[in-house]
């Protein structure tokens, strides 16, 4: 059983109503896990739900929004 942490991200179609800007936003959202620290989180899954606000976002403005949550989720569960 793989102790590295899984992610989902979930866009609705309320948030970006063409399939090709949700499709953006899940790649987006997904290479920001990738580039997090593989240790950062292990054993864990998260589910990310994008706003209205993640359709006009640019990559880093994700990555730091995605950072930010598994930082505020390290010290959660502490």
């Amino acid at each position: 059983m793989s102790t590295l942490p899984r992610y989902a991200c979930v866009v609705s179609k309320k948030v970006a109503s063409h399939a090709v800007d949700r499709n953006l936003i899940k790649r987006y959202c997904r290479e920001a896990c990738r580039l997090l620290p593989t240790d950062s989180t292990p054993g864990y899954s998260f589910v990310l739900y994008a706003k209205k606000e993640a359709k006009g976002a640019s990559f880093q403005e994700i990555q730091h929004d995605v950072k930010n949550l598994f930082e505020q989720s390290k010290s959660l569960s502490r």
